[in-house]
């Protein structure tokens, strides 16, 4: 390029920033601007209600009857009236050795957890919380003759706590199990 087509190169330049920039700040021409592209539509979210098997059970079968005392209350009719009846629960299922041993596990831990040095001080004192999964080897009587962690809390003081407890725990219902794995919680409540 010449001397001379500098300025005019340089003055187009200038007027081209300048419109660019008064677009900015005063805003593009409607003719100029492009429609703003619709976003995909979703298709409609289904769901369906399923029974859950975790409802809440019924009490035993129990008889509701109105007192003499109430019979003032209770809307005339003209048919006698039937006692209601509760829908009878189920029989409870027998519970497994394994749950029958978890019960009893948690119920010592429980216990040994409000004995002073189950929680370790340095633990509380930093607010380390966790929780360890142990596995215990059982005798013959349900005693515990081994543990090991299985999956640690994050905390090797706590998971060393949750060994010594674990290590505690007495005449458990073993009915045949030789091992088990069970959680040990540090929780910190205040």
């Amino acid at each position: 390029m010449n001397q001379a087509g500098a300025p005019l190169t340089l003055l187009f330049a200038l007027l081209f920033s300048l419109l660019a920039h008064t677009g900015l700040i005063f805003g593009v021409p409607e003719q100029w601007r492009q429609p703003a592209p619709t976003p995909p539509q979703s298709p409609p979210l289904l769901a369906r209600l399923v029974e859950s098997r975790y409802a809440l059970e019924l009490p035993p079968e129990v008889e509701l009857r109105l007192d003499a005392s109430d019979e003032e209350l209770a809307p005339p009719t003209s048919a006698p009236q039937k006692p209601l009846r509760a829908r009878p629960t189920p029989p409870t299922p027998e519970k497994t050795p394994l749950e029958n041993l978890a019960a009893s596990a948690r119920s010592q831990l429980d216990q040994l957890a409000r004995q002073e040095g189950f929680y370790p001080l340095e633990a509380i004192q930093n607010r380390w919380q966790g929780e360890a999964w142990v596995q215990i080897f059982l005798d013959a009587g349900g005693n515990v003759i081994a543990a090991r962690i299985e999956e640690g809390s994050g905390f090797p003081i706590l998971d060393a706590a949750a060994l010594k407890a674990a290590r505690a725990l007495k005449s458990l219902p073993a009915d045949g199990l030789e091992s088990a794995i069970l959680p040990v919680r540090f929780r910190l409540t205040r």
